[in-house]
């Protein structure tokens, strides 16, 4: 199985996003993908509670 690591470190949302997006195509095209979140980027996470935020799951 193929590997992959999306590094993340940009603290722009669209960014942060898309990595996301890159990695569940990724995982559904059978690579073992993982993701890396430094710097600014680490803050974008607790974005994703918010019920009212774009990439709210």
């Amino acid at each position: 199985m193929d590997k992959i690591v999306l590094i993340t470190y940009n603290p722009e949302l669209m960014c942060f996003g898309h990595v996301l997006i890159y990695a569940l195509d990724f995982d559904q095209k059978g690579y073992d993908v993982k993701i890396v979140i430094e710097g600014g980027a680490a803050k974008l996470v607790s974005t994703l509670k918010n019920p009212e935020a774009p990439f709210y799951t």
